[in-house]
């Protein structure tokens, strides 16, 4: 089994493999294999074919995975998404048996599960799937997961110009989320000068969701209204799926607190997270959290039903 980085070292040498299967709940990495995957290949539109498995049948998947390459001596690509949704994986063991034959053929397998399936195995501990050991054996597992403390900024660098300072200023702004990095980075891209903390300060502001959890979660109720105004639909969902996510480390760091455990020996939180959000944890007991939740239920619940006015207000309100 591979994670990012160490798919990214066998990347950077050109390796691909004929059958790769990705999973991971982080979806930047997950499109960044997929990209490499295409560019490595040389794909273009005449060699690439995109399936979902739930939609597309297993028949139809497994069919198109033995159809000829349609310009012969060329890579071809072919990626199944929702991987996990597939219901028949007997033929993958003849495509495998076969593939030396279906010249320039790659599948990849892109999962929407967090980690790849196992099942119960001796003493209860999870094995991998028989599909699963199969392409592991004969190809490549990536799980794309948060990558480590250093790993993360290494992570930036490569994607920017930033420093090692800078990398470790703008993952603390983030609070360690990769999707809200990525969005500062591409705006980075655009410029050709050295980026201090105070310009990543402020392309971190321009993103709504980012900023309103923050003032939320600070407390600073006053401060979070004035933004509120500015939060279209999707804005406010991703808010929503922050604050959640926010409140299951402030829990931990709270528990943290209360047993005297130190910053570096906490589990279950990147220390980007643990460092941004310690001062706010004395203040999410656990009855708080519980509350907090119940709140972002309900405002989800009806923004989803089609409320489109006071929605975020509503929130700030009750927090």
């Amino acid at each position: 089994m591979s994670n990012y980085t160490q798919w990214r070292a066998a990347a950077n040498k050109g390796e691909v493999k004929r059958v790769t299967w990705v999973c991971g709940d982080q979806d930047v990495l997950v499109n960044e294999v997929i990209d490499t995957t295409y560019a490595l290949l040389g794909i273009t539109d005449l060699t690439y074919r995109s399936l979902t498995a739930g939609i597309d049948s297993d028949r139809v998947i497994w069919a198109t995975a033995h159809q000829y390459p349609p310009t012969p001596g060329t890579a071809s690509l072919i990626t199944v998404r929702a991987a996990d949704r597939i219901k028949n994986w007997k033929p993958l063991s003849a495509w495998l048996d076969a593939y030396r034959q279906l010249t320039g053929i790659h599948l990849l397998f892109i999962s929407n599960l967090p980690d790849f399936p196992n099942t119960p195995g001796p003493g209860k501990r999870p094995v991998p799937q028989p599909h699963i050991e199969l392409i592991r054996d004969r190809g490549r597992i990536i799980r794309c997961s948060t990558p480590n403390a250093q790993d993360i900024i290494t992570w930036v660098q490569s994607h920017s110009n930033l420093t090692k300072e800078t990398a470790n200023h703008l993952l603390m702004r983030v609070g360690g989320n990769l999707t809200i990095a990525a969005t500062v980075l591409n705006k980075l891209a655009l410029f050709d000068a050295q980026a201090s903390n105070a310009a990543i300060d402020a392309l971190v502001e321009t993103i709504p969701a980012q900023t309103f959890t923050d003032l939320l979660l600070a407390l600073d109720k006053p401060a979070a209204l004035t933004t509120a105004p500015d939060l279209t639909d999707r804005d406010l969902l991703a808010a929503f799926t922050l604050l959640d996510s926010r409140l299951d480390t402030l829990k931990i760091l709270w528990d943290a607190a209360n047993t005297g455990t130190s910053l570096r020996n906490i589990t279950g939180v990147s220390p980007f997270l643990a460092r941004q959000y310690q001062q706010h944890a004395r203040h999410y007991h656990p009855s708080r959290v519980a509350y907090d939740r119940r709140v972002l239920a309900v405002c989800d619940s009806v923004l989803r039903r089609g409320a489109r006015v006071g929605v975020a207000e509503t929130l700030v309100a009750l927090w």
